[in-house]
């Protein structure tokens, strides 16, 4: 089989042609007188139609060649401006995660500056709390045994005072018993004692 070309007539009807067949229509009635026709046509006006096919065939190659580096530079500006937004996005969300990193970073360090005093408060409110119970704890001993002393004394106290009442009594006895003894030795009564005492009073007065 030769070469396939398809390509109009000069009257302007479509057909088809090879280098064994030569050219020929293809559709109906036309497609026959087309034959007919091409039987008749001169060797010249052949290749003439076979430059034009193979003409048009350039043509339609060169614009599919066109069309399909259209087509790739398209695909290949559309990848670049892809790839471009994408790296642009990906700088953008890069800034923005650092940015949020930072602030992150800032909160975590007030966090933990706020936790340190807080927790060095709460270390010294501790110690002067143990400080506190401790001083109470000794007061409260130191007041028990104040408290134990004092009772101690006012029994102490008591004891003496007693004890005081009771020898002022017995003395006071002691030295009527020895009054007593010693009027009798003296033969003096009590009726003269008494007497004498009456009239003390009465020689004041005077």
């Amino acid at each position: 089989n030769g070469e396939y070309y398809e390509g109009y007539y000069e009257n302007g009807d479509y057909g088809e042609w090879t280098e064994e067949q030569g050219y020929g229509y293809t559709e109906g009635a036309e497609g026959a007188e087309g034959a007919e026709g091409a039987e008749g046509l001169s060797a010249s006006q052949e290749l003439a139609a076979a430059d034009s096919a193979e003409a048009e065939m350039m043509e339609q190659m060169q614009a599919d060649k066109e069309r399909l580096r259209e087509e790739v530079a398209a695909k290949k500006e559309l990848l670049n401006r892809t790839i471009q937004e994408r790296f642009e996005q990906a700088v953008k969300e890069t800034e923005v995660l650092n940015m949020v990193k930072a602030e992150l970073g800032k909160l975590e360090q007030m966090a933990q500056t706020d936790i340190d005093l807080l927790r060095q408060k709460i270390d010294e409110t501790v110690i002067r709390n143990t400080n506190a119970r401790q001083r109470y704890e000794n007061a409260e001993i130191e007041f028990m045994n104040a408290k134990m002393d004092l009772q101690v004394k006012k029994n102490n106290k008591a004891l003496l005072t007693e004890h005081f009442t009771l020898l002022i009594e017995q003395n006071e006895q002691r030295k009527a018993e020895k009054l007593e003894e010693l009027m009798n030795r003296l033969d003096v009564s009590n009726n003269a004692v008494m007497s004498d005492l009456k009239k003390v009073p009465s020689q004041e007065a005077k």
